[in-house]
């Protein structure tokens, strides 16, 4: 199995869950202390559903945004993780097999291991309060998002700062190919195929594909100004608005 069904897995599980997000209830700004955090912070929302954190300090800032992602997309987060660190079939069964064997021998959890070693004590302080954050609603949510109930599950792994770091060596993995290998790959196949027929599979070309007209699609986006207040304040938003025409 190639890196092309890594993709497809990730991808899989980002898809179901903006399905289901985007099937939620808006929610309500919270005010929040938790152990660990040095003062209360807060989380509010806009009408779209993207959040604004306000915090104290940097970490205090991290708490609460593990808190906010676990609350909106904790099964794409623990799909994503297991798919880049070979634990994917403990999740969803035998399918993704052979995509864990594939992930494990390529060793990205083990690079991401080895990162977290690595990392100066102020950012290993930051990840680890994402990581509480995360396991702060974990421990406190009523129930686990639906897809665990599909499944036939009832508890879920914590979060550590190493599924953070894998996460990340995930996505770079994912961008480092590009598509231009793809011509390649065919024409490999279409000689095979050629000489499997006794055919001169070294004369053996490719058919033309047809050309297409791809239609174009401008998109306007406009940048909502953020104010700086005297704490520290961050919104984690993307751009406010975004107008096709």
């Amino acid at each position: 199995m190639s890196f092309w069904t890594l993709r497809r897995f990730v991808s899989r599980g980002f898809f179901s869950s903006c399905a289901l997000l985007a099937l939620s209830a808006p929610l309500a700004a919270q005010t929040m202390i938790a152990p660990g955090m040095t003062a209360p912070g807060s989380i509010s929302y806009n009408a779209e559903g993207v959040p604004t954190i306000s915090a104290a300090n940097d970490n205090d800032a991290a708490f609460l945004q593990g808190y906010a992602h676990a609350r909106d997309r904790f099964y794409q987060m623990d799909y994503t993780r297991r798919a880049v660190s070979g634990t994917l079939a403990e999740l969803v069964g035998p399918a993704a097999l052979s995509n864990d064997i594939q992930t494990r021998t390529l060793g990205l959890r083990r690079s991401a291991e080895r990162t977290w070693r690595a990392l100066s004590d102020d950012m290993r302080g930051w990840m680890l309060a994402y990581s509480n954050g995360v396991n702060y609603w974990l421990a406190n949510a009523a129930t686990l998002p639906p897809e665990y109930g599909a499944l036939d599950l009832t508890r879920a792994t914590p979060w550590t700062p190493v599924d953070s770091i894998v996460v990340g060596k995930g996505l770079a993995f994912q961008l480092s190919f590009d598509l231009d290998i793809d011509p390649t790959i065919r024409l490999g196949t279409y000689q095979a195929a050629a000489a499997a027929a006794g055919l001169n599979a070294t004369a053996a070309k490719l058919p033309r594909r047809p050309t297409r007209q791809l239609a174009t699609t401008r998109c306007r986006i406009s940048r909502r100004s953020i104010r700086k207040p005297s704490r520290w304040h961050s919104n984690i938003a993307m751009p406010s608005k975004a107008t096709r025409s």
